[in-house]
């Protein structure tokens, strides 16, 4: 059974490779792909786990899982279809507009379009003036986008995002994170 899905996801992988165009978005059909093999995953998971704690007794730990669990969940988690799944995922959450300690992160128009607004106010004696935003009037003409300027800006932010979903996929090697991983105790002295 674990070898069978141990091909299901050679075999999900080898689709999504043939599917997925490297222009920064993932089809929908990718999508449904993945996620019935996912939950098809984690049923099989379950089961399994099911299954061997009725046989052992004892619990499961990150030191006495099976060779064969460790083996399926290598599979599955070194599986490109899941590295893209799992990017779409974190470009969708609303954290994903946050840069973390290496100062990448995913952008939206909304954020863009307030940024490049408030430079520009910056600039004007409405943007230097000490008072309240709500006191204030007579919003300099230069301030609102035009239309060509909203379509370059999201012309802008789409190839922002596409570039950094290909960065991220070029980038993060699960296996590295899998393999060299020791979970060993620090002692304190």
């Amino acid at each position: 059974m674990i070898n069978a899905c141990v091909q299901q996801v050679k075999k999900l992988d080898a689709q999504v490779r043939d599917i997925y165009s490297p222009n920064g978005e993932i089809s929908p059909e990718i999508l449904t792909l993945v996620e019935k093999f996912i939950n098809h995953y984690n049923i099989l998971l379950s089961k399994l786990t099911k299954e061997i704690l009725t046989s052992s007794g004892e619990k499961l730990k990150g030191n006495n899982l099976p060779s064969k669990l460790q083996e399926l969940q290598c599979a599955f988690i070194e599986s490109f279809a899941i590295l893209l799944y799992s990017i779409n995922e974190i470009k969708k959450k609303k954290g994903s507009t946050f840069a973390g300690t290496d100062g990448i992160c995913f952008t939206t128009f909304d954020a863009e379009e307030k940024s490049l607004i408030q430079k520009r106010i910056s600039k004007t004696r409405f943007g230097k003036s000490s008072k309240r935003l709500s006191i204030r009037k007579n919003l300099p003409k230069n301030v609102p986008l035009t239309e060509l300027e909203v379509s370059e800006l999201r012309d802008k932010v789409d190839q922002h995002n596409r570039n950094i979903f290909s960065f991220l996929i070029d980038n993060c090697n699960v296996k590295n994170i899998q393999k060299n991983y020791k979970g060993t105790i620090v002692k304190r002295v």
